[in-house]
């Protein structure tokens, strides 16, 4: 099935599974609407509340501007915030990445800010052309981006459909190897609105688009989701995680008490589980 590069789903265009489809060719999907509008405005109000604050303090400095620190400064508030877990669990945002990656998701700490701002002289978290699996991320992970502004084709990011499907790309020197001609036409997402959510796979080529021509503020956030079940890589075990959801089965091994499922440990009492886990194993009463 041809789709338009450009395709944005609803969730209801989920349904029959067409937006996995798109996802398995090209490496990357653009979804609209999974988030509960009052959560994700409450975290956007806090992300840029939050990034007006840091540009005053970094702008007034005579050094140079360290784009990334001022990004990790945002990323790190957010992270340890209500705001960032009561967005992801509100709305539909889960329900979709179970699509992806069954029912056990954690979602890794060390969540990225990437900011484009015109008017803020010598500032931006730009990355040429990568790859994610380059820097530790398994191919089990889906990198997940949330726009918290609007972004085009001048300001958005940029995808190499289908590069994905050649494995891990060769590297030299954090960027691909010259030696490898991709002939690949490369696109930019075009018409993002706040709250779109992009997923993509750790292998796609992609990077940020910077256009002269840009006169648009952009923001979005970045993070990374993965079954929990799955082994980590040394990256992986090195962030950390927190988990968002649980499936039945792992409800199962809650009650009776852990992995060795000791027999009769719940015999003659009430099947439960510590009241702190409540959050995650909402399949029990």
């Amino acid at each position: 099935m041809n789709f338009n590069l450009h395709k944005v789903f609803s969730f209801k265009e989920s349904f029959n599974n067409d937006d996995l489809k798109f996802f398995v060719k090209n490496g990357y999907v653009v979804y609209r609407g999974l988030y509960d509008k009052s959560k994700f405005t409450e975290a956007q109000k806090f992300l840029l509340n939050k990034y007006s604050i840091l540009k005053k303090k970094f702008n007034s400095k005579k050094n140079k501007i360290d784009s990334w620190k001022l990004a990790s400064e945002i990323s790190e508030s957010f992270e340890n915030s209500s705001f960032s877990i009561n967005m992801y669990k509100s709305g539909k945002l889960l329900e979709v990445l179970k699509k992806y990656l069954g029912p056990d998701i954690c979602v890794f700490n060390k969540k990225c800010s990437y900011i484009i701002d015109p008017k803020f002289k010598n500032y931006s978290t730009k990355l040429s052309p990568h790859v994610d699996g380059w820097v530790g991320n398994s191919v089990e992970m889906l990198q997940v981006n949330t726009f918290i502004t609007k972004a085009d084709k001048l300001n958005s990011m940029i995808f190499y459909p289908g590069s994905h499907l050649y494995g891990l790309l060769p590297v030299k020197n954090r960027e691909l190897d010259k030696k490898i001609k991709l002939n690949i036409k490369p696109i930019a997402l075009d018409k993002i609105h706040e709250g779109d959510v992009l997923i993509f796979h750790p292998l796609i080529l992609h990077g940020t688009k910077i256009s002269n021509n840009n006169r648009n503020f952009r923001f979005s956030v970045g993070d990374r989701f993965k079954s929990f079940e799955k082994e980590l890589t040394s990256q992986e075990s090195s962030l950390g995680y927190k988990v968002l959801c649980a499936g039945p089965i792992n409800h199962i091994k809650r009650i009776i008490g852990n992995d060795y499922l000791l027999p009769f440990r719940v015999l003659g009492g009430k099947a439960g589980i510590s009241a702190i886990n409540k959050d995650i194993y909402d399949y029990l009463d």
